[in-house]
C-alpha cells in the first residue's frame, strides 16, 4: 500500500469518526433536552402535590 493510499484511508477513517461524533453529540443533546423537560415536569408535579398535601392538612 502506498503512502498516498494510507493517507487517503486514514482521512476516510477520520472523517467517518467525525461524522459519528457529530451524530452522537446530536443524540446526547436531544436526550439532555428531553431529560430537562422531564425534570421540569416532575418539579411542577412536586410543587402541585405539596400544595395539595398542605390543603388537606389545613382542612
Amino acid at each position: 500500500m502506498t503512502l498516498a493510499h494510507k493517507l487517503a484511508e486514514e482521512r476516510r477513517a477520520r472523517l467517518a469518526a467525525e461524522r459519528l461524533l457529530e451524530l452522537k453529540q446530536a443524540e446526547l443533546f436531544a436526550a439532555n433536552r428531553k431529560l430537562g423537560r422531564h425534570a421540569k415536569k416532575l418539579s411542577h408535579e412536586i410543587v402541585e402535590t405539596r400544595a395539595e398535601v398542605a390543603t388537606v392538612r389545613d382542612e
